[in-house]
């Protein structure tokens, strides 16, 4: 019965993906983490959910992280490599990190993933709401006249 809003879930949370991957481009922010994003869609008698999944490291994406621990250099590595980084000893960046924390958490930036999400709930849902008032209106007039029936 909810087909019409599963279909619509389903483009919303494609369209979820697409606007955090946009803000990751134009913020210039490489990663991996892009590629590894899932999007799920589930539903059952009266029910659809959408859910977006990645790798756990996601907060710190963007809004960077702060002063503490050693960032594993591998990592830093690896995204030194995407981004075409070849000067610079990943190890000294992992030390400055650990003790000033990363550059974007210095600069205050925000959360690629909020930011995105934040701009989806403003601009992406029209139509998923839209399509869900409709499937809410058809099922309520399936009950009515189920009631109609039986009276």
């Amino acid at each position: 019965m909810l087909e019409r809003t599963r279909d619509a879930v389903a483009f919303a949370m494609f369209d979820l993906n697409k606007m955090i991957v946009q803000e990751g481009r134009l913020r210039t922010i490489t990663g991996a983490i892009y590629d590894r994003i899932t999007t799920n869609v589930t539903s059952g008698t009266g029910f659809v959910t959408g859910q977006l999944e990645t790798d756990d490291y996601w907060e710190f994406v963007g809004s960077g992280r702060g002063p503490g621990g050693m960032p594993p250099v591998d990592a830093i590595r690896s995204w030194m490599s995407r981004a075409g980084i070849s000067d610079v000893n990943p190890w000294a960046i992992a030390k400055t990190i650990a003790a000033k924390g990363s550059k974007d958490f210095r600069m205050k930036k925000p959360n690629v993933f909020t930011t995105a999400i934040d701009k989806w709930e403003l601009e992406g849902l029209d139509h998923l709401e839209e399509v869900a008032g409709l499937d809410l209106e058809d099922a309520s007039v399936d009950i009515v006249k189920q009631l109609g029936k039986h009276g």
